[in-house]
């Protein structure tokens, strides 16, 4: 991986998943076809972002710290983003473009979600994670390795 560190990786990560939902909002309009397989590869990478997340980095946080404040608060956002990325997700197959609102929700709770992880998670890890337990979770998150529960 070229990333050194749990923060730079998954912020890159954030920015290619906003990169997605700006590209199907741009095609929505002129290009539905083009932005139903965008909304779809964007909602498979952020699926894939927040599996990362609650299987394998809340747990290694909770574990290192003994604190569940922060990873109970960043899994009721997960959900919410899961709710709002349905609600996307099905007014889009059933061809409704007018999902401007589930849009601007969507990107509102991600917006502060993401800067909660990229400010407090991801560099609190950085600094709790050996070498070694960082580089199993990048085995984790590039499908190398499945991170042995504690």
């Amino acid at each position: 991986m070229a990333a050194h560190s749990i923060n730079e990786f998954l912020t890159e990560d954030h920015a290619c998943l906003d990169e997605l939902l700006e590209s199907f909002r741009e095609q929505k309009r002129d290009q539905p076809a083009e932005a139903k397989e965008t909304l779809k590869r964007f909602a498979a990478a952020l699926y894939r972002h927040l599996q990362w997340e609650e299987a394998t980095l809340f747990p290694l946080f909770e574990q290192k710290t003994g604190q569940t404040g922060l990873t109970g608060t960043l899994r009721s956002e997960h959900e919410e983003i899961r709710e709002w990325l349905t609600a996307l997700s099905d007014k889009v197959e059933q061809g409704g473009l007018d999902s401007d609102h589930e849009e601007k929700m969507l990107v509102e709770e991600l917006g502060g979600h993401n800067a909660r992880e990229e400010y407090a998670l991801y560099p609190q890890l950085d600094k709790l994670l050996t070498d070694e337990e960082r580089r199993r979770v990048f085995e984790v998150m590039s499908g190398e390795a499945a991170f042995p529960a504690s």
